[in-house]
């Protein structure tokens, strides 16, 4: 702890307490997740380092919350492939014809002109 009033939270720490969070107690308050970590490590730390280490590896309930209605929204609006006897998917209705070129999709943040303002001497 060398001079501090509370420990520190480590990234290899992420793992049990994600388990912990989102499996055994997913209604824990941050108060049981405390007790958790210095039940398991030893280590006591504060509520505030406690929810900047939740937030950064999104575990805390905000980005729980977004996470599960982005998984809601996505399962809802992906059309489900099946698949043949073969297990091969079938291809799609777009398909080119043989010989043709395949565009490729632009790079992200392909921009083609300078974005700094200012002169070079």
């Amino acid at each position: 702890m060398a001079g501090r009033s509370h420990g520190k939270l480590l990234p290899r720490y992420a793992g049990p307490i994600a388990e912990f969070v989102l499996t055994t107690h997913p209604t824990a308050t941050h108060y049981d997740t405390l007790d958790f970590i210095e039940r398991t490590f030893g280590v006591r730390v504060s509520t505030v380092a406690l929810h900047k280490f939740l937030k950064k590896y999104g575990l805390d309930r905000a980005s729980r919350a977004q996470a599960l209605a982005a998984a809601n929204v996505g399962a809802a609006a992906e059309p489900q492939d099946t698949a043949t006897a073969d297990g091969i998917l079938p291809l799609a209705r777009s398909a080119l014809p043989p010989g043709q070129p395949v565009l490729l999709p632009a790079p992200p943040f392909s921009s083609r002109r300078r974005t700094t303002r200012g002169h070079f001497c």
